[in-house]
């Protein structure tokens, strides 16, 4: 489940409001490009770019590049892990 996702389906988290009060959205929407699903494109607006689904594993990736950096690995390593793991 996303984060936005958990969020509106559990009413939890300082960047969303409760029932009946005003919510401007910007949260929501940064949240919603972080987890990847949307896009934002200069002068063309922003669009859906993903699933959930692609969101969960984007989120599980940005992880996984935050622990081999803190654990000295470089982008190319990282990759190299990818591959041993991948048939």
């Amino acid at each position: 489940m996303t984060r936005l996702s958990h969020h509106l389906h559990h009413g939890s988290g300082s960047d969303f409001c409760a029932p009946g009060q005003h919510q401007h959205g910007a949260a929501s929407v940064r949240l919603l490009r972080d987890e990847g699903l949307l896009e934002f494109r200069r002068g063309r607006g922003v669009h859906v770019a993903g699933t959930p689904e692609r969101g969960a594993v984007l989120a599980k990736a940005r992880e996984f590049v935050q622990v081999g950096r803190r654990h000295g690995y470089d982008p190319e390593e990282l990759i190299d892990l990818i591959r041993q793991l991948s048939p």
